[in-house]
């Protein structure tokens, strides 16, 4: 797909403009409806904890960071603000899911038609009816509990009482997190989740993974220090800590400001449960209108129809009861319980792909979506961090690229000297090479290790983020000194790994511990960052066990490395990263008993240590300011393509071990170690699309679906990630993407039309703008970034707002009121929290982003097979109706009885549309616009097509009737059988024309569905066993017929095969005419 190809969201709609008053007026009214207009200045936060000085916070909830909260004050807290627990998720008793499924339009339009029947004696009738209410009632309520029980299993191992270290009485205890209060002063170290809101006091090392809320795929770093702005976004606000993130580095000590609802999440659950009720989808309510019209139109052909009669002399009671049973005719009874059994098959196709659908409508509603919202973090992306690229100093100004291959959470993949990896390199490697793989795996706290058959048992549940408190993988006994951060006033009471309960985290799939693990389960200890490079050195067999012990954990011989051969590494201590410094050191004692220091960090805190450099790996050269120049503009290359980008250097020397004696008390350690470092290279991480994710949005593009990336990372990561992905082109700058987005102050000013035609837009001017001004941005943007909870939301809304059908995807916490709220939610099964899988829909239990493009296939198919057997079913009893109607009107000896009326309906309408609703998927599915939500499900030329249809039967019976019976000298019996046998022959290979509304029999041909082959034999050796089984032929008034009264019947199904593809030209010279026929391809 060429990169000036990416789609925008208003692609798909006639063009509008800044002047358009039909725009402007439906966005204004349906503001008005759902949401006040309000002022930009009453846009901030409702608290302001971030502003304020650790010491405020300490005397405004009357706390104290030494001893906390009193047992006294606890209870009278917990009084007042309750326990510190989340709203329930909506939960669907099984009474309920029945009496939903009991109260449907057509449901009750059935009882009642059943009630009719009985009333009127005609008790065959009203048992057929009611059986086809059972069969829906009982598929449809089947179907919501295995998906209700479903999601149940997958949250259910995940629901564990938390614990929480906290600081009363001033004693260290651990207590249940729901008993928190505000005021509670809380310990957090690295491997904990948090347990509530919390203002950060004291912190050392501290980073916490918010991607659930922000959608930051990096950790971001903690400090204590009060932040002067109000409005800023979660991500920025680093001096708190928020519930349902994990600690992923380090420890702290915080005030707890908020607890239950009044967290950011909890905010977010109140905006879940305030959606309340089921919201009836596009089809049921097109469904709902079409069977109140079969209503009406059954009440006047009843009033008809008794009126000509009692005209013609019948009597009145004889009349009334015919009509109404010809009323009942008019309603399709199979067409409910064909409705349900098709969406039900095709949620079970989706089940076999991974997707579990909570609802049944949502496989419908699929398939009229015009827009998917998506997360990045974890959903677009794979929510690991990977490294993509080596850069090395070289004479040449360009320097050398080094390409690494493979996921970056497990040692899988190649080291490569070109893109495509066509040129793997091998060990030995060269002398650069070596020492930055060397440096990656030692100067690293993480562990990636294959999991031993007891762990592939138990150990699925176990922690992704190591607990260590201060204790260093690579000092196990833990005598290195931790070097505490200068922000850092007080030393920080230390838990014992023992005082916290084992919690359950993602593993290294990123998933949850219910999650199935692939064959050769990997288990990855420490943050994404760290996991990504002990990785790539294990890719080239150096990681650090390998070089530290000789184990080569990958069980490949070709991933081993001469050093992993006899000499070892051997660990003497480190200096920890820190939010301030910015990198981090490692002192090794070397094969040859030299002394090494590796260090790796952030380029602007590193390069200043940095006296030499190691050109091509090799000669050692003086560090000069055009060189450092250099290398700086490789880093804002490599940044610019949305890497993380990390400097790597090291030094030898003799001196290092005296300095790090371990008796050692000097607080300028590090001053004295690090430094006249020799830089290596640059390594840079990223977040990398899924592989699958660019191709599912070309498709999305070719079926008119727009994508829309909504993100709370930065704008510079999610424009690289959109460019890759093809939702902006390759060329735009991130100046050109954001264009004129910003808004005026003044919220009367008329809503902006986007005039700098920004394809990205971040938060905070979402923030800004009103409801009215964000849902008449023309164009719309494809991209958001660093988007709220709030902002992602509203955004779902604005485009609901302009009558677009929404799916959003999402796996975290800040995602879950979005997926609520569009119109289908999906979240994804291994990635995603608890509260957005409750909220959602369909449930991706693979991840596998390529599944919602499956499934909004499923869902088109699914749409157009209900259209086709409504199209059929409505056709063929117009036909009986006609048939009764035109006998009447002609007085003509009734065609039918009663019976043989109802054995028509069971084998002529039921298996038939059962095998449309299987019908095979067609080929331009996905070629297709979406469905306009607003256009009716049943309009005037279906109406007109199912009429002439009808007719055609209709009248090729009526005259096989009159002409037997009056012609020929047919008993009535023998012409009775003759008209029916007819009307039911036709009306089963209706259903092969019923195949395409408007594509022609010759095209669509009769062998493509098995099912509907098999229908045809079912139904024709029910009728041909109805003939000539002795006892049962007389139940149901048939006799056998002659050769030539079958020789007529296959007459007649030619004729009306000629007069349906007369239709379907006709339907399509229409189309062609309006000049639509390929763009909306209503040929379904």
């Amino acid at each position: 797909m060429p990169a000036n190809s990416s789609k925008s969201i208003n692609d798909s709609d006639a063009v509008a403009t800044e002047d358009s008053p039909s725009l402007r007026q439906r966005i204004s009214s349906k503001i008005h409806h759902t949401r006040p207009r309000e002022n930009v200045g009453a846009r901030t936060p409702p608290t302001v904890f971030h502003t304020k000085d650790a010491s405020e916070i300490e005397a405004e909830l009357h706390t104290d960071l030494s001893t906390g909260l009193s047992s006294s004050d606890v209870s009278r807290l917990r009084n007042e603000h309750g326990p510190n627990t989340l709203p329930e998720p909506e939960r669907t008793s099984v009474p309920a899911m029945f009496m939903h499924q009991i109260f449907d339009f057509m449901v009750l339009l059935l009882v009642a038609s059943a009630v009719l029947s009985a009333i009127f004696e005609d008790i065959k009738s009203s048992i057929v009816l009611l059986v086809v209410v059972v069969i829906n009632v009982t598929i449809g309520f089947t179907q919501e509990f295995k998906a209700e029980r479903a999601l149940t299993n997958l949250l259910a191992s995940r629901i564990a009482q938390q614990k929480a270290t906290v600081l009363r009485d001033g004693r260290n205890t651990d207590i249940p997190s729901s008993e928190l209060v505000p005021g509670d002063i809380v310990l957090l170290e690295e491997g904990d989740q948090v347990p509530a809101d919390i203002r950060l006091a004291e912190a050392s090392h501290f980073q916490i993974d918010e991607a659930v809320l922000t959608g930051e795929s990096v950790p971001a770093d903690k400090k204590i220090k009060p932040i002067k702005k109000e409005l800023v976004p979660l991500g920025d606000r680093n001096n708190m800590a928020y519930l349902m993130t994990m600690v992923a580095r380090g420890r702290a000590k915080g005030i707890v400001v908020a607890t239950g609802t009044n967290t950011e999440v909890g905010k977010n659950s109140k905006a879940i449960m305030a959606k309340s009720g089921r919201k009836k989808t596009n089809l049921q309510a097109k469904l709902s209108w079409l069977g109140k019209w079969l209503v009406l139109v059954a009440i006047v052909l009843c009033a008809l129809f008794t009126l000509i009669g009692y005209l013609r002399g019948f009597p009145l009671k004889e009349m009334i009861e015919t009509g109404v049973s010809l009323a009942v005719s008019v309603i399709p009874e199979g067409l409910v319980a064909v409705t349900t059994v098709t969406m039900a098959l095709g949620v079970q196709r989706l089940a076999k792909r991974q997707a579990i659908v909570r609802k049944l409508p949502a496989v419908e509603v699929l398939g009229a979506v015009s827009i998917i919202c998506s997360d990045k973090t974890g959903t677009l992306t794979e929510g690991k961090m990977k490294v993509d690229q080596i850069w090395f100093a070289t004479k040449s100004e360009e320097g050398r690229v080094i390409y690494v291959e493979g996921p970056g959470n497990i040692p899988e993949g190649s080291i490569c000297s070109d893109k495509e990896c066509k040129q793997p390199l091998t060990s030995p490697f060269d002398e650069g090479l070596n020492k930055l793989l060397t440096a990656c795996a030692l100067c690293n706290n993480a562990s990636v290790t294959r999991a031993t058959p007891q762990q592939e048992q138990q150990g699925r549940r176990r922690s992704s983020v190591f607990r260590r408190a201060s204790i260093s993988p690579s000092d196990p006994k833990g005598k290195a000194k931790a070097i505490e951060p200068k922000e850092t006033d007080r030393l920080l009471p230390r838990k014992s790994i023992s005082a916290q309960p084992e919690q359950r985290r993602r593993s290294i799939w990123g998933g949850n511990s219910s999650t199935p693990a692939p064959e050769e389960e990997w288990e990855a200890i420490g943050t994404p960052t760290e996991v990504a490079l002990q990785v790539l050195a294990m890719k080239a067999g150096m990681g650090k066990d390998v070089l530290t012990n000789g184990h080569n954990h990958t069980h490949n011989p070709a991933h081993t490395h001469e050093h992993g051969k006899g000499a070892q590494w051997h660990f003497i201590r480190d200096l920890p990263f820190d939010s301030e410094r910015k990198r981090m050191s490692v002192v090794y004692k070397g094969p040859e008993g030299e002394g090494v220091i590796f260090a790796k960090g952030a380029l602007e805190f590193l390069m200043p240590l940095c006296t030499t450099w190691s050109c091509e790996g090799q000669q050692e050269a003086a560090l000069g300011e055009q060189d450092k120049e250099r290398i700086a503009k490789q880093a804002q290359t490599m940044a610019a393509q949305g890497m993380r980008v990390l400097a790597v250097a090291y030094r030898k020397g003799g001196d290092l071990f005296a300095k790090v004696d371990d008796s050692s008390e000097d607080e300028n350690l590090d001053e004295e170690m690090e430094h006249d470092l020799c830089f290596i290279g640059l390594v840079g991480l990223m977040d990398p699309p899924r592989t699958q994710v660019a191709g599912c949005i070309e498709t999305c593009h070719n079926a008119g679906i727009s994508v829309c990336m909504i993100t709370g990372d930065h704008p510079s990561t999610a424009l690289c990630i959109a460019k890759q992905l093809k939702l902006i082109p390759e060329e735009t700058t991130e100046d050109q993407a954001l264009g004129n987005s910003s808004v005026s102050d003044d919220a009367s000013s008329p809503p902006p039309s986007n005039p700098g035609g920004a394809l990205m837009i971040v938060g905070t001017d979402v923030d800004q703008m009103t409801d009215e001004q964000l849902a008449a941005l023309e164009p719309f943007p494809n991209v958001f970034a660093r988007a709220s909870p709030d902002a992602k939301l509203r955004i779902v809304k604005a485009l609901q707002i302009r009558e677009k059908i929404v799916a959003f995807i999402g796996d975290g916490v800040n995602d879950a009121a979005s997926i609520k709220h569009a119109d289908v939610g999906v979240a994804m099964g291994r990635t995603g929290t608890d509260l957005s899988q409750q909220s959602a829909d369909i449930i991706l239990s693979d991840d596998n982003f390529e599944h919602i493009v499956t499934a909004v296939e499923e869902g088109r198919r699914t749409y157009d097979n209900i259209f086709k057997f409504t199209i059929y079913l409505l056709s063929c009893n117009s036909a009986e109706i006609f048939v009764m109607l035109g006998a009447t009107a002609f007085n003509i000896p009734m065609p039918f009885t009663s019976i043989q009326i109802l054995f028509a309906n069971i084998i002529a309408d039921v298996p038939p549309s059962l095998s449309l609703g299987v019908e095979p998927v067609e080929k331009d599915v996905m070629e297709r616009h979406p469905r306009n939500p607003k256009q009716a499900f049943f309009r005037w030329r279906h109406a007109l097509a199912v009429v002439l249809q009808g007719m055609s039967m209709s009248v090729l019976c009526l005259a096989a009737f009159v002409s037997a019976l009056h012609f020929e000298n047919y008993p009535i019996e023998t012409a009775r059988c003759l008209g029916f046998v007819m009307l039911v022959m036709i009306q089963l290979w209706h259903a092969f024309l019923s195949r395409s509304f408007s594509i022609s029999v010759f095209r669509t041909g009769i062998i493509g569905n098995k099912w509907m082959i098999g229908a045809f034999f079912l139904s024709s050796a029910c009728l041909i066993g109805g003939m000539y089984i002795p006892g049962l032929n007389n139940t149901l008034d048939l006799i056998p017929l002659s050769l030539i009264d079958w020789g007529k019947i296959a007459g007649a199904v030619f004729v009306h095969t000629i007069i349906v593809e007369t239709i379907k030209i006709f339907i399509r010279w229409r189309h062609h005419k309006k000049g639509n026929y390929h763009t909306t391809k209503e040929n379904v």
